[in-house]
């Protein structure tokens, strides 16, 4: 059973994407997760509060993911696109909560952004060895999650079989084409180890 403290976060954040950091009040994300007003601010004394619990749970899930990366250039290139595609997952909508903080002018949501993306491209530079590669990597996983994170559930492709997150063939292909940058197994000492 999920806490009371998991609820409200997990309302604050769904709230935050929905209805912006104006729009999110501490009523409304109490009604979503089950508790009272009173409930609510026993775990947070303010939305100030609220912001930095998100911004911490966004830190820990970031860290937990860096923790678990794939241990071969190949294998982190296919997990971060595939990833990408998944704007659902817990990560995710932590990681888009965060953005509408930042977007505030929240400095310490920035950091934290900042942070977990610089963490993510010294694990991708760290295995593929090659730095435009990790960045190239890391830019057109970004793209594929925006356009995620944009698309109404169920979406279909456009008539002529577009769409916004490249999926099946396409997806692999992207992967491929990014791996083939990748310079040869042996020549960076880092690919593949």
């Amino acid at each position: 059973m999920t806490s009371a403290r998991e609820r409200i976060l997990d309302a604050y954040e769904r709230q935050l994407v929905e209805l912006g950091e104006r729009g999110s009040t501490l009523d409304a994300i109490a009604v979503e997760a089950g508790v009272s007003k009173g409930g609510l601010l026993y775990h947070f004394k303010s939305k100030d509060d609220l912001a930095s619990g998100l911004i911490a749970r966004l830190t820990e899930r970031g860290a937990a993911d860096l923790a678990g990366f794939p241990d071969t250039a190949e294998k982190a290139i296919h997990h971060f696109i595939v990833a990408a595609s998944d704007v659902d997952d817990p990560l995710g909508a932590s990681y888009l909560a965060t953005q509408v903080l930042a977007r505030a002018g929240r400095a310490d949501a920035f950091a934290a952004l900042q942070d977990l993306e610089e963490g993510w491209y010294r694990a991708i530079l760290e295995l593929t060895g090659d730095p435009v590669v990790a960045r190239l990597m890391q830019l057109v996983s970004d793209g594929i999650y925006y356009n995620a994170a944009v698309v109404p559930e169920g979406s279909p492709p456009t008539a002529s079989g577009f769409t916004l997150v490249p999926l099946g063939e396409e997806r692999e292909a992207i992967i491929a084409r990014l791996l083939s940058l990748l310079p040869p197994a042996g020549a960076s000492g880092q690919r593949g180890q």
